[in-house]
């Protein structure tokens, strides 16, 4: 019998790369790091990611993952965009 790995209807197989990828950058502390080395503050981080600042403070803490597939998704492209950012000015 073989098993075959479905992905969530309508989703893409990017889109579910991009949302294992935001889970890594959360897991890791990654999303803290990238905040830190911004000088951005956790409510600024917050606004820019469209999210309060208590669930961005829980994400960094461990507490509670992001429970929209979409948030990931805008996590992981942002973090790359500040990567971008860290990386242009070093």
């Amino acid at each position: 019998m073989t098993t075959t790995t479905e992905q969530p209807t309508g989703m893409t197989r990017r889109d579910v790369q991009l949302i294992k990828r935001g889970l890594d950058i959360i897991n890791t502390g990654e999303l803290r790091r990238v905040r830190e080395a911004l000088q951005l503050s956790r409510p600024r981080m917050a606004r820019l990611l469209g999210v309060n600042e208590f669930t961005l403070r829980s994400w960094e803490l461990d507490k509670r993952l992001p429970d929209e597939p979409a948030v990931l998704i805008k996590i992981v492209e942002g973090v790359e965009k500040f990567r971008k950012v860290i990386d242009d000015t070093s």
